[in-house]
């Protein structure tokens, strides 16, 4: 029986402990895309525009870093925006002049925050595979991480954003700092991982690869008989 995987994450990890030992009997397939349509116009990344986005799991995902590190940046940038969406009761716990809340908005209103935003920045402790990633190149927007899971895979070890080795707020301040020093450089980091989604997250080479998987499993079968 063949298993197909979203992640070469965890079919490595998976590998590791044992779980499958037969590493021909794994496929790893992708996934496609969600809800966000890419943004093909001209981003202004002279702005730092950061957006945070989590729908649940504020700590998890990284929000009480993602605030150190802003007030951090802030210091050196002090133009510099963050936009936290997902959840109603951001706006109760978190007041800052430089720092919009915004609960659950609409698919279009989420859309305009990812088409008018500069980087995307989520250094989640524990996030699985991370669609949202994915949906952030798709406008654009250079993804901020921790080296864990399968953000390395998402990011191309860092080369599509930044990859923060620990969960620190400094080292993710640093990479903030850097990234927005340079506003040509961003612009070329966000067109070239949009170009890196779109040509590896979509739902047709998800399902190439399960079809291609699924014939040669009835090839085999047919052989057997």
């Amino acid at each position: 029986m063949s298993h197909g995987q979203i992640s070469y994450h965890f079919f490595s990890f998976w590998l590791m402990i044992g779980l499958f030992p037969r590493s021909e009997k794994i496929t790893v397939v992708g996934t496609g895309t969600g809800i966000i349509k890419p943004f093909y116009e001209k981003k202004n990344y002279t702005k730092p525009k950061i957006l945070f986005a989590a729908k649940g799991r504020f700590k998890d995902k990284g929000g009480d870093l993602v605030l150190k590190a802003f007030f951090k940046a802030l210091e050196t940038l002090p133009e510099l925006e963050l936009s936290i969406v997902g959840q109603n009761d951001y706006s109760d716990q978190i007041s800052h002049p430089r720092i919009k809340t915004y609960g659950f908005v609409s698919i279009e209103e989420l859309q305009q925050l990812f088409n008018s935003h500069s980087l995307f920045l989520m250094p989640a402790l524990n996030e699985p595979w991370g669609l949202v990633y994915i949906e952030a190149m798709l406008c654009k927007m250079p993804i901020v991480g921790l080296n864990r899971n399968s953000f390395p895979e998402l990011s191309k070890n860092g080369e599509y954003g930044a990859i923060i080795s620990e969960p620190d707020s400094v080292a993710l301040a640093d990479s903030i700092i850097r990234l927005f020093e340079d506003p040509i450089q961003l612009e070329q980091i966000g067109i070239e991982a949009q170009k890196f989604a779109l040509a590896n997250f979509t739902w047709e080479n998800t399902v190439n690869k399960i079809l291609k998987v699924m014939e040669v499993s009835d090839e085999w079968k047919a052989e057997k008989k």
